[in-house]
């Protein structure tokens, strides 16, 4: 997003694609639509200045002058048609390095759905011999075994030149386990497993490569060209944009141009799949609450409802007897009188507070609607069965008192 902002698109695409790579972001990808255009424009000038460049440097070469070094984009450019792989004489790379491998991959690691589905021309299918000796990196190299190495490694070079590449691979196996701790060493064999077709011989010594330098330009090269002969091509194109990135490279980005267009279709059908899942996600989890929601609402209307039917003694009289009415309490309370007094919403609530909490009795005593209800069941009851049935309930004539309510029988 820096990038983007201070206008060096290239950079941006690329830092973008890396970032919905490892980590499907909305952001991301709108940020990397919306520059894809021109970022197209950008790299198809670069191939063109690049193309013009090399044309100078041949005129240069054909009249005696040596051409200066043709510069390296800092990033992969588009592609063509993959050239045949050739064992060449690389520049020598560091031969160690330090930090973890970038990307590491797998001959056994499953093709992505979107690759496999793709109609890619000049697939391999994957090679199932056991895999190749790998020399031990944690041993100490001694001068005498680096010579035997050496030695071994121009002897592959001679096979090579003859076309027996069994036994160039041979002799790199020799100087393999003579100096395991050589990237360009596993990066050689790996060129000729690729060249006989056998591209997860050639991703295993590619990974030893990258993992001894994790800059190692071929290492990734050759990885890239292993994963596009199996049809992996997302992974592909990621190694051969590494590569060119360390290491310009006339193949590797010969290699990119070619399966570009195709890795362009199975990134967005990832990203596409990223966004159903994202949001196949977020509906399930709003699904969830709703539900929790909706069974909050029918327990709590279920308890409001349980607690209504039983009224304002459902549960009993306070001070009542085995959780009901204290005997001849129901027939009093059918008293045609007493159940208009009932309807009364204001009447029912005081009483029903009176019951959870017989204290709350001088909190309602000033109340003449409740007055007037105790007074008529303490006349039709008196005072004696009304005590019976209201137990702590003090405060009728007779009982105690209820403070101010008072009452027949002081």
């Amino acid at each position: 997003m820096a990038e983007r902002l201070l206008g060096r698109l290239d950079n941006a695409a690329t830092d973008l694609e890396k970032s919905c790579q490892l980590d499907y972001s909305d952001d991301a990808n709108e940020a990397l639509k919306e520059i894809l255009p021109k970022v197209k424009i950008i790299r198809e000038r670069r191939q063109a200045k690049e193309r013009e460049q090399q044309s100078q440097g041949k005129s240069k070469s054909a009249s005696g002058t040596v051409p200066p070094p043709a510069s390296k984009p800092p990033s992969a450019p588009e592609v063509k048609q993959e050239r045949p792989v050739m064992v060449e004489e690389e520049e020598e790379e560091e031969e160690t390095g330090t930090g973890p491998a970038q990307n590491g991959k797998t001959e056994n690691e499953e093709s992505e759905e979107s690759d496999t589905d793709m109609d890619v021309d000049g697939t391999v299918p994957p090679d199932t011999e056991p895999p190749q000796p790998m020399g031990d990196e944690n041993i100490e190299v001694t001068d005498e075994m680096e010579e035997k190495a050496q030695n071994a490694r121009d002897s592959a070079m001679s096979a090579v030149s003859e076309g027996n590449l069994e036994e160039a691979i041979g002799h790199f196996t020799d100087a393999i386990l003579n100096n395991p701790k050589s990237a360009l060493l596993y990066s050689k064999r790996a060129s000729l497993y690729l060249k006989l077709k056998k591209p997860n011989a050639a991703i295993r010594d590619a990974n030893a490569a990258i993992k001894l330098n994790p800059d190692s330009a071929q290492g990734y090269k050759w990885r890239g060209m292993a994963e596009r002969l199996l049809g992996r091509l997302d992974n592909a194109a990621t190694d051969l944009e590494k590569s060119c990135q360390l290491d310009y490279n006339d193949d590797a980005n010969e290699a990119l141009k070619e399966i570009r267009p195709k890795v362009h279709q199975i990134r967005e059908r990832k990203m596409a799949k990223e966004r159903t899942r994202r949001e196949r996600e977020i509906e399930d989890k709003r699904k969830r609450i709703r539900e929790a929601q909706e069974r909050d609402r029918r327990e709590r209307e279920e308890r409001e409802m349980e607690e209504s039917e039983s009224g304002p003694y459902g549960g009993g009289m306070p001070g009542g007897r085995g959780g009901g009415m204290p005997p001849g309490m129901e027939e009093l309370l059918s008293d045609p009188e007493l159940m208009v007094m009932m309807q009364d919403p204001e009447l029912v609530v005081a009483l029903t507070d009176m019951q959870k909490n017989p204290a709350n009795i001088m909190k309602h005593q000033s109340n003449p609607k409740v007055k007037k209800y105790m007074e008529k069941i303490a006349a039709k009851m008196g005072a004696g069965g009304f005590m019976g049935g209201m137990g702590g309930m003090g405060g009728m004539g007779g009982m105690g008192g209820m403070g101010g309510m008072g009452g027949p029988g002081h």
